[in-house]
């Protein structure tokens, strides 16, 4: 395979006023210049377009700025490098350590594996992923996680073989899936299940602990199902609020655990201002 040039490389794309402002308002939401400068380095640098959703920004509840790309920009970074051979089919195995290149079990797999080729090496660069490192905890049955949890693990599985194979290219840069694991530790939470659940009434959000007092009143919103809809209205996807919501309060679409008062706070950073 021939090896990348410079001149066979995209230039490095230049923003307008208008795209810069547009990309302040809506996919930097919050920035400040800093850190809206940083974000547009690294989509000069890695060459993705954070208004395809290749690449976009997230700010966490401690201020600092993730980068996150989706497994489609990870692939197109490995593609444009010009030493990307191609990788290997997903497997899968159970406790018993037997690889599989179908999983056909009900149950998750307990890892997937995936190797990606790349010139000048003698063997596939594999990376492995366990399910219980990555899976969120109770994944609900109508969640991705939950519904079809060994492409999940292969999508995590290739993100750090790509990542392996081109650390230069894609330092920093993970992708949500590599996320999901993570939950909130708290005992005043509200909990509902979202992503991709049937519709449920906005009295039916369950509360537990003190919030079973009194509901959360976010822009004329009672509940979670409602915050998602709007964020879904206000032009964000559901990549988009999966990382927000997990870098910025430790929760994930799949098991929504929020006090009242992150509530509104994930409705400003994801909607805007309040209705």
């Amino acid at each position: 395979m021939e090896v990348a040039t410079k001149a066979m490389l995209p230039a490095a794309v230049e923003y307008t006023d208008e795209q810069i402002g547009l990309m302040k308002r809506t996919i930097c939401n919050g920035a400040t210049n800093d850190e809206l400068l940083l974000f547009i380095q690294q989509c000069q640098r890695t060459r993705l377009d954070p208004f395809t959703k290749q690449i976009y920004f997230i700010k966490d509840k401690n201020n600092k700025v993730n980068v996150m790309a989706s497994i489609d920009g990870l692939r197109l970074i490995a593609d444009r490098s010009g030493l990307y051979a191609g990788q290997t089919r997903p497997e899968w195995c159970g406790k018993d350590g037997n690889w599989a290149d179908v999983w056909l079990q009900d149950e998750p797999p307990a890892a997937a594996r995936v190797g990606v080729y790349k010139t000048g090496f003698v063997e596939p660069l594999y990376a492995t992923a366990r399910y219980r490192s990555y899976a969120p905890p109770q994944a609900s049955q109508w969640s991705t996680w939950g519904k079809m949890p060994e492409l999940m693990l292969a999508k995590v599985a290739e993100s750090l073989a790509l990542r392996k194979a081109f650390p230069n290219e894609m330092s920093g840069i993970y992708t949500a899936e590599e996320f999901s694991k993570e939950s909130p530790k708290t005992e005043d939470v509200v909990e509902v299940a979202v992503s991709e659940a049937p519709k449920l009434p906005k009295s039916s959000t369950t509360m537990t602990g003190t919030s079973a007092q009194k509901k959360s009143d976010v822009g004329g919103k009672t509940d979670l199902i409602g915050l998602f809809e709007d964020a879904i209205a206000a032009g964000k996807t559901e990549e988009e609020i999966d990382a927000y919501l997990r870098q910025e309060f430790g929760v994930t679409q799949e098991n929504f655990h929020m006090t009242p008062k992150q509530l509104e706070q994930a409705y400003g950073g994801l909607v805007g201002t309040k209705k």
